[in-house]
């Protein structure tokens, strides 16, 4: 049989194609199989929800935390890293990892401190909240004199007054032996700061976010399912002097009307809230708002959202990004993610329509902007993105993360 040059090219071709196959260079993302979107080559995936994501913006190193029990064919219970790279880091991934789902992640310094509903790391203990090298070891300079929380805990965030210390707060009502209801102050070292002090009860419900103002009396704001706090009405939202008393600065007539999710940063005077409430003190605020130390409303975003937000970041430009499980943005459509500015208007460049296919939980923001996001997705305008993407500035999927080694 005669063979000529172009069949022997395409002879070429074919075995190489088959190599590559055969290797991994062009399997479908997550591992494809029937019925999988357009993936791209070896995409390290987790292989189930993730709630957390946090950045190490010295060396790009990207942890993320959730339901998930492995990457790929690697295991990796509940908790994972990427390099600067986007590849899957093996070598972080300790023994069997947490028995349970990780909820919150806060990168401080040379340590991952990790919060939620598990009973334990590695066999070593740690109820709720364990704090962890940049190696993935259990950090046992953390050492609470306490037992441990005696629920899930939500979210870790760092003091500003007095420094160097962490606000935990959660569905629990107890550290051990001590009351903590829902929310309380550690030290670094992981005893209670027994001079931040909630009055009464403390929280009738589950705080979901707290944060810390940087500016004047270094106020501190929470959000949550509560609707008492410090022995008095507070419909979700309170905002509390650094000892833990009621704010009397901040005394809205009407709190919002539905759970407060998240908090971020917004002026001298102000911070933004997210959440499934569409009135705040009687002012219609579609799931987003902001509100000045005063409790008075600035900005309220134009038309809000259709649906909860679940997370909310705002980047070194100013620019917020939000997450949750909204299809409609003022005159938009972007599925479960969006940008808007300090204002409030939409940032209709970085996307205007179309999205992720499921709910998103978690936002975290590159130095450069880039917005990293968690959830229960599978897929970002139609192609393979299981559970973590990264998008560009404009609202693109970045293919090169996540990889495996």
């Amino acid at each position: 049989m005669r063979y000529c040059s172009s069949c022997r090219l395409f002879t070429f071709f074919f075995i190489t194609l088959l190599a590559a196959c055969t290797n991994g260079r062009f399997q479908a993302a997550g591992g494809g199989g029937s019925g999988s979107t357009p993936g791209y080559a070896a995409a390290g995936f987790p292989n189930d929800e993730v709630y957390a994501v946090a950045i190490n913006s010295a060396n790009g190193d990207v942890y993320i935390g959730g339901k998930f029990t492995s990457v790929g064919s690697f295991d990796a219970l509940h908790i994972a890293r990427y390099n600067s790279r986007g590849e899957f880091d093996t070598a972080f991934t300790k023994g069997t990892g947490f028995d349970n789902n990780v909820q919150t992640l806060l990168l401080t310094n040379d340590e991952l401190y990790v919060g939620g509903d598990f009973n334990d790391y590695n066999g070593q203990g740690g109820q709720g909240l364990v704090r962890l090298t940049l190696n993935g070891d259990l950090d046992t300079a953390f050492n609470p004199p306490e037992d441990d929380f005696n629920a899930a805990v939500l979210k870790i965030r760092p003091t500003d007054t007095p420094p160097n210390q962490l606000f935990i707060c959660g569905s629990f009502t107890s550290f051990g032996t001590q009351n903590t209801p829902r929310l309380t102050r550690l030290y670094t070292q992981g005893g209670i700061d027994t001079s931040f002090v909630l009055v009464g009860a403390g929280f009738s419900n589950t705080v979901r976010d707290v944060l810390q103002m940087s500016f004047g009396a270094k106020s501190v704001v929470a959000v949550g399912d509560f609707i008492t706090a410090n022995a008095a009405i507070a419909e979700r939202i309170l905002m509390m002097t650094t000892g833990g008393a009621t704010e009397t600065s901040f005394t809205p007539a009407n709190g919002l009307n539905n759970q407060g999710y998240a908090i971020a940063p917004l002026g001298t005077d102000s911070f933004l809230v997210v959440g499934n409430f569409t009135t705040f003190n009687g002012t219609p605020s579609a799931r987003v708002i902001g509100i000045t130390t005063d409790a008075t409303v600035s900005p309220a975003v134009s038309n809000g959202f259709n649906n909860r937000i679940w997370d909310v970041r705002r980047d070194l430009s100013n620019r917020y990004t939000v997450v949750g499980e909204f299809t409609t943005f003022s005159t938009l459509d972007p599925l479960r993610v969006a940008q808007f500015d300090s204002g409030g208007a939409p940032l209709g460049a970085f996307l205007t329509s179309g999205g992720f296919d499921d709910d998103t939980i978690s936002v975290a923001i590159q130095p450069n902007g880039m917005p990293l996001i968690g959830g229960k997705f599978v897929a970002y305008q139609g192609t393979s993105a299981q559970y973590i993407a990264r998008l560009t500035t404009n609202g693109v999927l970045d293919t090169s993360f996540p990889m495996l080694p």
